[in-house]
């Protein structure tokens, strides 16, 4: 409801946006009553749940994204929204547990490109792979996995080599030369 680009859509203000958000979960509900295990539920569960988010309950839409998941979990959509609300709060253990199945999840566009969002996987989307890499950096120097640092090291420089993100080279650099380090301190308390 804090975005300001949403008005531009309602003249009357939060007020109407919040009764348009409202109403939309009021006939995603209906759809749910009558055709929940059609297919779509899982669809309409993940629509219903970014309404919740948008509104600001979010429990609310944790709830929906995560039934969303359960009904089609080879799909990310829900998984990734469950992520960026947990990795936005600096909850890392909860992000952590979603960026493992992120990580391996495929992007399903040549057997099921219905409703595909493509930056919900983890191939598609370079700002996902580096939140990830965040993720890992911080449960491995959580719990001294050097296995984890490791896997964020090589997210880092795999994002480094692409050359659309010559913008981003600088804090990049600044990530590994940072896991490195990591690594190299838990090398020498275990030597």
């Amino acid at each position: 409801l804090d975005d300001g680009h949403s008005y531009k859509y309602f003249p009357y203000g939060k007020d109407h946006l919040k009764l348009f958000l409202e109403r939309g979960i009021f006939y995603y509900d209906k759809f749910l009553s009558i055709f929940e295990d059609s297919g779509e539920g899982w669809y309409v569960r993940y629509l219903k749940g970014e309404l919740l988010e948008r509104l600001g309950k979010d429990q609310e839409s944790l709830e929906e994204y995560l039934i969303s998941h359960e009904k089609r979990p080879d799909r990310g959509e829900p998984l990734v929204r469950l992520f960026w609300y947990y990795y936005n709060k600096w909850l890392w253990d909860l992000a952590f547990n979603l960026a493992l199945k992120i990580k391996n999840l495929k992007c399903p566009i040549e057997n099921d490109a219905w409703q595909i969002e493509i930056n919900a996987y983890y191939e598609h989307n370079w700002r996902l792979r580096d939140a990830i890499a965040v993720v890992f950096q911080r449960i491995g120097s959580k719990t001294r996995s050097v296995s984890l640092l490791s896997d964020s090291l090589n997210i880092f420089k795999e994002l480094k080599n692409e050359p659309d993100l010559s913008k981003e080279t600088q804090r990049l650099d600044g990530n590994i030369i940072y896991v490195e380090k990591e690594i190299g301190n838990m090398n020498e308390k275990e030597n």
